[in-house]
């Protein structure tokens, strides 16, 4: 049922909607309805008016004609075919080609790079040993003497005796010397 709502539509003149297509004037290479052939440029036209089969006849011929003077007997366009064919598989041999390159710029790029890396984290190592090392050793020792010089403080606060004092005087004085 839709299909031939559909058509029946598609066969209604779009000027006079009420009317049905009937006619085909050459000259203008319109459809026309009854209403279109008795008004406007068509009456003058009624040489070149035909009913809607004979046009779709002629019409249908000249595609036809048409469509074998541009085929011929295909050659041409199958030689434009392989031409392209050839030139496709060329452009994909030297895209596959120049992917190739490129990958392997790129991994020695890469790999120029691990390299460098590894020889940038192999001085950062002997930097840390040659100068890093000795310094948190240095620390180490400050932060030793520190903690026992303030030990020392502590103790020759608390000691207000002057007996106690004598007797851990050789002690200090040993231990602040090592210190």
């Amino acid at each position: 049922p839709t299909a031939s709502i559909v058509n029946e539509v598609v066969q209604r003149c779009p000027l006079h909607e009420s009317r049905q297509l009937t006619s085909y004037c050459r000259e203008c290479c319109e459809l026309l309805c009854e209403i279109c052939l008795s008004t406007g440029d068509h009456p003058q036209h009624s040489e070149q008016i035909c009913s809607l089969t004979e046009a779709s006849k002629e019409k249908r011929e000249a595609v036809i004609e048409t469509q074998r003077g541009s085929l011929g007997d295909g050659g041409a366009f199958k030689a434009s075919l392989a031409r392209v064919t050839k030139s496709i598989d060329f452009l994909h041999d030297c895209t596959e080609s120049v992917s190739e390159r490129v990958a392997e710029f790129f991994q020695g790029v890469l790999d120029s790079v691990r390299k460098r890396e590894r020889e940038v984290l192999d001085d950062l190592d002997r930097l840390r040993t040659a100068k890093v090392l000795p310094m948190e050793e240095q620390k180490a020792r400050l932060e030793s003497h520190l903690a026992f010089s303030e030990t020392v403080s502590g103790m020759l606060e608390a000691c207000d005796d002057d007996v106690d004092f004598l007797r851990m005087a050789p002690w200090l004085e040993d231990h602040s010397r090592e210190g």
